[in-house]
């Protein structure tokens, strides 16, 4: 406008007097979310230049200021600021004389005032939030609902009914009862559990519990093993993977199994392949398989089945989704459960697995 207003006015006329009006500005004025009386100022030590503070900050884009997401516990600022202000809980409004508005401008406060040689005391103040971020919430709410609304209608949204939102990025421990000793994410470890039992419980993998007394004489029982692992599927989102194997540790060759291996390519066959697919120029193409697990698609015949112990929280699944069944009393209180098919941790479902889809590639014609 004003541009336009330019040309009319001084190309055709450089000599003519002229003015613009504008209106009086009637906004409102914003008041600071900033309150004095709660806010906090804390010493802090940074560490020489070229090492990291430990720092995990976020922009809160509602108020278009920083926020403190968490502190690495080998920080030495991890004690020097109350947990009462970690985990996005507050705000950052002044580092010394800055005063940044975004998360950048946290990092780059303190890129420029740490030394070359030796730490650095320095002010940081903080300000509670009145309410949590909102728009990390926002973020993942359509994700979160796409997989409860879609749960019933595809068994693929199973895969993501186990995952999680949190502030800091959480850590599997070493067994699955040493993670559901962690209260903050014993719910996750047990929806895990949970996910794991119904997809084998879709493949078929495992007949109903029974007695332990009710095995044949000799019959071993190995011990059912959950395998823990954490993966970070976008941002503050998590998968908490609670993998089922058996524990195969106690079978003997020429007893329980014939042979643990099966072939594999070695780089002579490569080569060839490779050198084969140019000179003709081929397309080569890789087959894996990803829809149903392949050591739980092999048939195991009845007399070579594995028995493996009830892993945690099996019972009370198993009662809940099939409400139904009478279990029998058990004087031990043990049960076993007999695994249909292949299972991760047997020494001889790796040749199995070959011997099958080599029967399958043979009945193709290859």
């Amino acid at each position: 406008m004003l541009r336009q207003f330019h040309h009319e006015t001084f190309d055709k006329d450089p000599v003519k007097e002229w003015q613009l009006d504008l209106p009086e500005c009637d906004f409102d004025t914003v008041e600071s979310p900033f309150d004095p009386a709660v806010c906090e100022t804390f010493q802090i030590t940074l560490p020489p230049r070229g090492s990291s503070a430990g720092f995990k900050v976020d922009t809160d884009e509602d108020y278009l200021v920083p926020f403190l997401v968490e502190i690495s516990k080998e920080s030495d600022i991890y004690d020097q600021i109350p947990l009462r202000h970690h985990y996005c809980k507050s705000w950052i409004i002044q580092i010394e004389d800055e005063f940044p508005i975004t998360a950048q401008g946290v990092v780059d406060a303190f890129n420029s005032l740490q030394l070359e040689d030796e730490p650095r005391q320095i002010l940081i103040s903080f300000c509670p939030m009145d309410e949590p971020v909102r728009f990390h919430h926002q973020t993942f709410r359509h994700y979160f609902d796409a997989c409860t609304n879609t749960l019933k209608l595809h068994r693929m949204a199973l895969k993501l009914n186990h995952m999680v939102a949190l502030p800091y990025e959480p850590k599997a421990d070493t067994s699955i009862f040493k993670c559901l000793d962690n209260p903050e994410l014993r719910a996750e470890w047990k929806e895990a559990l949970a996910h794991q039992y119904n997809k084998n419980d879709d493949v078929r993998l495992l007949a109903m519990p029974t007695l332990i007394e009710n095995l044949p004489e000799g019959k071993k029982v190995l011990p059912a093993v959950i395998s823990t692992k954490i993966k970070k599927k976008g941002e503050d989102i998590y998968q908490f993977i609670a993998r089922m194997c058996a524990n195969g540790s106690k079978q003997q060759q020429g007893i329980d199994f014939e042979f643990s291996y099966s072939p594999t390519a070695g780089m002579a066959p490569i080569r060839i392949t490779l050198a084969t697919a140019a000179s003709f120029d081929w397309i080569l193409a890789v087959i894996d398989i990803v829809i149903v697990n392949c050591f739980q698609s092999t048939l195991i015949p009845p007399e070579e089945r594995l028995v493996i112990s009830m892993p945690p929280f099996y019972r009370k699944w198993f009662q809940e989704k099939y409400p139904e069944v009478k279990w029998e009393h058990s004087p031990s209180n043990k049960y076993v459960l007999e695994v249909i098919n292949g299972i991760q941790g047997d020494k001889g479902i790796g040749r199995r697995w070959y011997l099958l889809l080599k029967a399958l590639l043979l009945d193709f014609g290859f």
